[in-house]
């Protein structure tokens, strides 16, 4: 017959309990107390940016890093997301926008008592994106006479044209470019349906594209289908918010 041995593991007792006891509560504490930081550094970004951007909702933000505390004691986060939908900049809807910034320099005074302060960018990066119907509002805005359709890579626009008299439908398939703050259309060959010719100068066409924050440069555009995004860089930058 085989008997089972049964050993009991002592459990810790005594000081050495005490200890584990004392180290599992500073453990969980300065973890409460970096989650505690991070979240009243979050909510000074947002109301920060909010109120730069006169935005009716708070941004989605968030920053990255562990641990928090060693970051807010040296004035610099490691990195920070945000992104903005529905945005109305200058009289622009800009349907979404995603910033990444990295290294952001900041003064623990100005966020501690919750007001508004700069922050320095080392590096940083966004993304605009409009849909079709955000890109014609601004093309009626700013009295372009086409209607333009996002193919991906490329674009077709239309125009109604009157030319003695009479009138047609002018369409042509090209490209868009950026040329410092203008995205620019260069268009193709021209069909007409009508009795008269168009020249693709008639539908070509320049848009001023606002900027985000002083010191943001556009530096490319992709058209994807239904979807414009631009690409710009915000390094080196200093943001004043709010």
């Amino acid at each position: 017959m085989v008997r089972s041995v049964r050993r009991d593991v002592p459990s810790p007792r005594g000081p050495g309990r005490a200890i584990l006891v004392t180290l599992l509560v500073l453990v969980l504490l300065a973890v409460a107390v970096d989650l505690g930081a991070r979240f009243v550094a979050e909510r000074w970004l947002e109301d920060r940016i909010q109120e730069t951007l006169a935005l009716e909702t708070r941004p989605d933000l968030d920053v990255g890093g562990f641990p928090f505390l060693v970051e807010f004691a040296r004035g610099e986060f490691e990195d920070v997301d945000v992104t903005l939908r529905d945005l109305r900049v200058q009289g622009l809807h800009l349907d979404e926008v995603t910033i990444g910034l990295r290294n952001v320099a900041f003064d623990r005074a100005d966020v501690i008592a919750g007001r508004p302060g700069s922050v320095r960018v080392r590096r940083g990066a966004a993304t605009v994106e409009m849909n079709e119907p955000t890109l014609n509002a601004l093309l009626r805005d700013q009295g372009a006479p086409v209607t333009v359709e996002l193919l991906g890579p490329q674009v077709r626009a239309t125009a109604r044209i009157e030319a003695g008299g009479e009138a047609a439908t002018a369409t042509t398939v090209g490209t868009l470019a950026l040329e410092g703050t203008t995205l620019v259309f260069d268009p193709g060959e021209v069909s007409v349906d009508g009795a008269f010719g168009v020249p693709p100068a008639a539908l070509a066409f320049g848009l001023d594209l606002p900027p985000l924050f002083p010191g943001l440069t556009y530096e490319d555009v992709r058209v994807r289908e239904a979807v414009l995004a631009l690409r710009a860089n915000l390094d080196d930058t200093v943001l004043d918010l709010g």
